[in-house]
């Protein structure tokens, strides 16, 4: 799949996949869920990171990053078992819990009921090997809010 082909605001996702040789894991036959930062995601993080360019962050910590935004399960926002409020535990690529859920208007949500969340900008999207979301943010594992 490619995923970014085309697609200037992936243009910082493409460059970390490269960065870290990770192209295997959007290649991949496994159906999977993709959740794509974009470009405004990349900035901000390097922003609020201090870091000069995308070169400048480690290779682990974008790896990082990359496996947590894979789920291991093909997630669609149309399923009503999303609805907001009953946010849906899957198991990421790095081997971390992410929420999943929608809103009443079948918005994607990230890691609701936990101390930050994030809204999915464009969803569904349907390659031949899973699913794909883009989100303006970089999201990272959240605690459950108690």
């Amino acid at each position: 799949m490619d995923i970014y082909s085309g697609k200037d605001s992936l243009s910082l996702l493409k460059q970390a996949i490269l960065q870290c040789k990770d192209e295997a894991l959007y290649e991949r036959k496994e159906k999977a869920t993709f959740i794509l930062p974009t470009n405004q995601a990349f900035t901000a993080y390097l922003k609020e990171n201090k870091y000069d360019n995308m070169a400048a962050i480690p290779v682990p910590i974008l790896k990082d990053i990359l496996r947590y935004h894979i789920v291991k399960a093909v997630v669609n926002f149309s399923d009503p078992a999303l609805a907001s409020n009953k946010p849906i535990a899957y198991t990421t690529e790095k081997g971390q819990i992410m929420y999943l859920s929608h809103t009443s208007t079948y918005v994607g949500l990230i890691n609701e009921g936990t101390n930050n969340q994030w809204q999915i900008r464009t969803s569904n999207l349907v390659p031949n090997n899973g699913v794909i979301h883009v989100v303006d943010h970089i999201v990272f594992l959240s605690e459950k809010t108690k």
